[in-house]
Order: structure tokens, then C-alpha cells, then sequence
């Protein structure tokens, strides 16, 4: 959950990032906006935020947003790594051309 300062709300960042980034299905996108929409514009009733936030959280479409989220930072941390190790392969193997050309 993250809270939203102007607006004076709580919204799910994992579902509103999933459903605005389009990394889960239009489908549970389309259900999620008529079954939970309030998570995505915003939750005010602070008094029974608590019992809503987990009910919230134990829904399968939170989940399917989660997970969209959790897989699409580790993907990106894998090609992070990957991108450095091409890098450092990259920067010996000018050094070995440099020192049989130079």
C-alpha cells in the first residue's frame, strides 16, 4: 500500500502498476476495475482500512498483481546482470585486441 499525500488515500501500488502498466491480462484488469476499483483510485474510510487492506491482500487478483510485479523486477535484475557481465566480457576483449593490434 502506498498513500497518496494530495489526494488523501491509500492505493495498492503493486495493483495500480500492474493495471496501468498493462503487465497483467485485460481481462483481470477489467475484473479488478469493477470488483476493486477503490484500490486503484483510492481508499478513504481510515477507520476500516485494516480489515479492507487484508481482505484486499488475500484477493487473487492482489496476487496476480504481486506476482506481475515481483517477476517483472526480477527479470530486470537478471538482465541487469547480464548486461554487466557482457560488459566486463566486452572490455577484455578489447584489452587482448588492443595488446595483438597495438
Amino acid at each position: 500500500m502506498k498513500y497518496d499525500r494530495q489526494k488523501d488515500v491509500a492505493i495498492c501500488a503493486a495493483c495500480n502498476w500492474a493495471s496501468s502498466a498493462n503487465h497483467v491480462t485485460p481481462d483481470v484488469i477489467s475484473t479488478f476495475k469493477h470488483k476493486y476499483p477503490v484500490w486503484l483510485t483510492g481508499y478513504k474510510d481510515w477507520k476500516h482500512i485494516k480489515a479492507a487492506a487484508k481482505k484486499h491482500n488475500e484477493s487473487s487478483l492482489h496476487k496476480l498483481c504481486l506476482d506481475a510485479k515481483l517477476n517483472y523486477a526480477g527479470k530486470s535484475q537478471v538482465a541487469a546482470l547480464v548486461n554487466s557481465k557482457a560488459q566486463e566480457n566486452l572490455r577484455r576483449n578489447r584489452v587482448a585486441l588492443e595488446a595483438i593490434f597495438i
